[in-house]
């Protein structure tokens, strides 16, 4: 019997593991570039250190509103996570590099002015102002700081006060961050210095990288990350558990409620209110309608049923102007009717207008048979002289 032959042999094996092709190499020519270097001599590079978050189309309109400048720039996407900004104004060019550093959608951006040079990590370097914290105080020194920010990188500034010492300088914003030091003294000692940089954003806390995040930093196993944080989680819901139980008699102890419990409350009888005191059986509507047939429980009033509260009217005092300049017709008016109610009804038989009344010189409230005349009676006013 004759041998099987092979996908392979036969033609119909398929690669599982495909190689790349490797790029196609083209010699450059040999040419002058004295013009153009003098033409891009206003210019800017901005590279993105976090391309998942910071997209090219927002960042050229972003940088051009949050720069405020005088003239015009120009931006364009060169690729390979870089742009290019072309000034027309000198002053615009040195304010935007001596307000660095800066950052866009909560990650930094590496600025720098272009150079004639031949490199795939350009542009790379970034100023940071650095807090040095946990120094002695007698060792506030510029020299200190200086001494501390050329280990760092290129020292470009150092402000030393009563109250802070820090060094600006310039490092490698492709190279994980110095965030701790020792500092060796002379006499054998030596202390941990923390360093703080100012206006920094999102980084790596593992490995303080400006271009990724800690769970997607490459020096971390993945699975080990995942599988501590659900054994720290699981500490912790446990924990939660025994506060649980340990203070289940408090009386005034609410118990927590982890993620995916569900807290079991006591039953209404055995609850209890601040004082100690049982809330006892709870009382139904059944029940109480079965005690007595012959009454009803009342269905509670709404707020908006309940009457308004009367009021007593409102009384201005008797020197107030206002009230009086504003409500004199209606004053007035009260006065006329209250007198016209009391001495304005004229008996009958008696004439009008002729000045007598009755042969009485009185009003006729009095000849009505009243024991008093009215008060303030005017007889023209009453009697329509």
């Amino acid at each position: 019997m004759t041998r099987r032959l092979t996908y392979a042999e036969k033609g119909k094996g398929i690669s599982l593991s495909p190689t790349k092709t490797l790029p196609r190499r083209i010699r450059a020519p040999d040419m002058d570039t004295t013009q153009a270097i003098k033409d891009n001599e206003q210019t800017l590079i901005v590279r993105l250190t976090n391309t998942s978050e910071q997209k090219v189309w927002n960042l050229i309109p972003f940088l051009e509103r949050r720069w405020g400048l005088i003239g015009t720039v120009t931006g364009a996407d060169l690729g390979q996570q870089c742009v290019q900004f072309r000034f027309t104004c000198r002053e615009d060019l040195e304010t935007v590099i001596h307000n660095r550093p800066y950052h866009y959608a909560r990650w930094m951006l590496i600025v720098q002015r272009w150079e004639p040079v031949i490199s795939s990590t350009f542009p790379s370097l970034i100023p940071f102002w650095i807090n040095v914290r946990g120094l002695p105080l007698h060792y506030w020194s510029e020299d200190m700081m200086y001494g501390i920010g050329k280990e760092i990188g290129k020292v470009e500034a150092v402000e030393v006060t009563k109250i802070s010492s820090k060094v600006k300088v310039t490092v490698d914003g492709l190279q994980p961050l110095v965030k701790d030091t020792i500092v060796d003294f002379s006499s054998g000692e030596e202390i941990h210095v923390s360093l703080e940089y100012d206006k920094l954003a999102n980084h790596c806390r593992l490995c303080n990288m400006l271009t990724h995040e800690a769970r997607d930093c490459p020096t971390t196993n993945l699975p080990t990350y995942h599988q501590k944080t659900e054994e720290v989680q699981g500490d912790y819901a446990r924990k939660l558990r025994a506060d649980n139980q340990a203070n289940s008699t408090n009386l005034h102890y609410k118990p927590l409620r982890t993620s995916g419990q569900r807290v079991e409350q006591q039953p209404f009888s055995q609850r209890r209110d601040r004082h100690g005191r049982s809330f006892g059986p709870r009382l139904s509507t059944t029940e109480a309608d079965n005690a007595d047939g012959n009454k009803q429980l009342s269905p509670s009033r709404r707020w908006d049923a309940r009457p308004s509260p009367q009021l007593p009217p409102v009384t201005s005092p008797a020197d107030s102007h206002s009230y009086r300049r504003n409500n004199s017709k209606n004053v007035l008016a009260r006065e006329e009717i209250h007198v016209e109610d009391q001495c304005c009804k004229t008996p009958k038989g008696s004439r009008r207008g002729n000045g007598e009344l009755n042969g009485k010189n009185s009003c006729s409230y009095a000849n009505s048979g009243a024991s008093k005349p009215a008060p303030e009676c005017d007889y023209r006013r009453c009697h329509q002289f």
